[in-house]
């Protein structure tokens, strides 16, 4: 029969975490088999709601059912629905290491099949003035696993480039298709997953050529002086400097030359708004979206061939390259028969 928990409830919102934007609430009809012994049916007088034994292994089972669901939906074929990625099994993704002599980070485009009209855009031209860096320089891809098939798909590597509609839009061409990734969205999925990533390990630091001073009321303080292991574990450098000022002196290196006070200051207000305690790690999570946010490339922003070439290289290397951290779509995708049926060319 249909019960109420808010246990699955909770675990059905963590699966579809990253993949919805805020104000939107999934559906989902969920079957769950447990020992008759492992439930208590009679914990409410309608009988629609029920106490599981063990909440956490359903709530654990849950969430990675529905995240496993998702994920195998979305990576289906460009042409297999309106906003579909490419399937391709984590186990055969892999992407080139940045050459350490290339400031760029842009490595030549793989050799397609002689066959194939799908490339990805030429990253020799247009080349960057001098002194120039790339907003997408500073990646380095994660370690490669598993050498891939050569019949292996790149998802999308494989796009052709049209261009780019107002300096916020790239526009590809698929075999079936029109893709357009919005450049912002898509960088941003990019940078979150490298923050997320360097955060587990030794990360990149960048130090300030002039510390900048950052004053908090007493909230925010106390909320501060929390966060300042998390915060250097992430590569931020972040001292007391008396009362409830603080000094930061070093960046994420990825982060490049970002404004460092706007920064800190909307970090400071997620862990506010989500809590402290037993919620600061999701509050955490919301600094790395926030970080990955200050850190990506703006709309309005004209992007040259080769850093679109690495941006769609480092897009297959995403765990889910179909939405930004906040849950909006990267991309979407018209294919030839919705195109054709507007132009009224078939019914």
């Amino acid at each position: 029969r249909i019960v109420k928990d808010r246990v699955v409830q909770h675990a059905l919102f963590q699966g579809y975490a990253g993949r919805i934007v805020k104000g939107q609430f999934p559906v989902a009809a969920l079957f769950i088999n447990v020992p008759n012994d492992k439930v208590d049916v009679n914990v409410h007088p309608a009988k629609n709601e029920v106490r599981f034994a063990e909440q956490k292994t359903v709530h654990d089972s849950v969430r990675q059912c529905v995240a496993r669901a998702l994920d195998r939906a979305d990576r289906k074929n460009w042409s297999s629905g309106y906003r579909a990625p490419v399937e391709t099994p984590d186990a055969v993704r892999m992407v080139s290491e940045k050459p350490a002599d290339d400031p760029w980070g842009v490595t030549e485009p793989s050799r397609r099949p002689a066959t194939s009209d799908y490339r990805q855009p030429n990253p020799d031209h247009r080349q960057p003035p001098t002194g120039h860096r790339s907003p997408l320089a500073d990646f380095r891809d994660p370690a490669p696993v598993e050498q891939q098939p050569l019949w292996s798909r790149k998802q999308f590597q494989d796009l052709k480039y049209v261009g780019q509609f107002h300096d916020t839009y790239l526009i590809f061409e698929s075999r079936e298709g029109l893709v357009v990734i919005d450049q912002h969205a898509a960088h941003e999925r990019i940078m979150y997953e490298r923050l997320k990533n360097s955060s587990r390990g030794k990360v990149e630091k960048q130090a300030l050529l002039i510390p900048e001073t950052i004053d908090l009321n007493y909230r925010e303080a106390a909320v501060m002086e929390k966060m300042i292991p998390d915060l250097k574990a992430l590569g931020f450098g972040v001292e007391p400097f008396g009362g409830g000022t603080y000094v930061i002196n070093s960046l994420p290196g990825m982060l490049g030359n970002r404004e460092v006070k706007p920064l800190m200051l909307e970090m400071v207000d997620a862990v506010l708004e989500n809590g402290d305690g037993a919620v600061l790690e999701n509050a955490l999570d919301d600094c790395l979206k926030i970080m990955a946010c200050h850190g990506a490339i703006r709309a309005n922003q004209t992007l040259k061939d080769s850093e679109i070439a690495r941006m769609l290289e480092q897009l297959d290397a995403c765990e889910n390259p179909s939405n930004c951290p906040h849950g909006r779509p990267t991309w979407i995708n018209w294919p030839l028969s919705f195109l054709e049926k507007a132009f009224k060319r078939i019914v």
